[in-house]
């Protein structure tokens, strides 16, 4: 228990420093999607291989990779069931506020210091499938329900995926679990030394990106939102816990992994839409907060 509270206690201060800096007019906001291009290009993949090294493709990694797809479209359900009444650009917001979880840049470093190597892993394949409905499928549902007039093409889909190092990395790792490779001493040496990096970033990109404005017109679809996101996440959390067959430590990742905050490009899709309110920044600044206190109980329990 000591070692969760000293080590959260450490993210917390690296965010309240980002918090700072960017309130002293040290770095500004824009300085936050430096460091992102900077964790998801080459903090991250280091980090990945680091923690993910020698491990095995099995029948479970499989079951946990389905599941980080099945969950987001439940998330997708349950946000256009909420939000029926609604316009079509608001039903596409709720759709991509409610869905997709923000694994590279939030579980990962909270994780891989309490669950390395196969804890990880499994986050990883969870990742595998949150992935391919963070990075397009979720968008081509939501701007379908927005009535957008642009087309999306399974090829829009494979372009981003071949796009993204973390989602390419995950590939690479789940042929070297197949066929049971690893990479050189060395190249572990090097990725790990790069990879130690990623938890501090992250963090600091958290706290640099972190804002908390909206109008008292908005505060309504942020808190339905938050509750939508987070209660059937509870349920699925349950799910996992009590009903799925998994191996205990998948499922304390897993369950960890489903309080994610929202996706970091949501908001770059829901403006796609043709959505224009401060919801989703709200929303996901909020969410950060929610996500934080939640995992550092979790660990506890867990640890």
């Amino acid at each position: 228990m000591k070692d969760v509270l000293v080590q959260s206690l450490g993210f917390i201060l690296v965010i309240l420093a980002g918090v700072v800096l960017k309130k002293l007019k040290m770095v500004k906001k824009e300085d936050g999607y430096t460091l992102a291009a900077i964790i998801m290009n080459v903090t991250l993949p280091c980090a990945l291989f680091t923690s993910a090294t020698g491990i095995s493709f099995d029948a479970t990694m499989l079951v946990v990779l389905c599941l980080g797809l099945i969950f987001n479209l439940v998330l997708l359900l349950s946000a256009y069931l909420v939000s029926i009444k609604k316009e079509p650009t608001d039903k596409a917001n709720y759709m991509l506020c409610c869905s997709g979880y923000n694994i590279g840049n939030f579980i990962i470093p909270f994780c891989e210091a309490f669950f390395p190597g196969v804890g990880v892993a499994y986050i990883c394949m969870f990742d595998v499938g949150n992935a391919i409905m963070v990075l397009g499928g979720s968008f081509a549902l939501a701007s379908a329900v927005a009535t957008q007039k642009t087309k999306f093409h399974l090829k829009d889909l494979t372009d981003k995926l071949k796009a993204s190092p973390p989602f390419l990395t995950y590939m690479v790792i789940v042929v070297m679990a197949i066929f049971e490779l690893s990479l050189p001493e060395e190249v572990m040496t090097i990725c790990s030394y790069v990879g130690d990096a990623n938890g501090f970033l992250v963090m600091l990109m958290i706290g640099v990106l972190l804002e908390l404005k909206i109008s008292k017109e908005e505060i309504g679809d942020v808190i339905r939102i938050l509750v939508t996101r987070y209660g059937v996440n509870t349920l699925l959390a349950l799910l996992i816990y009590f009903v799925i067959p998994l191996p205990i430590l998948a499922k304390q990742v897993l369950v960890l992994t489903v309080y994610s905050p929202l996706s970091t490009i949501a908001p770059v899709f829901i403006l796609q839409c043709g959505y224009k309110k401060d919801v989703p920044a709200m929303t996901n600044s909020i969410s950060i907060i929610i996500s934080i206190i939640i995992c550092i109980t979790l660990l506890i329990l867990f640890v």
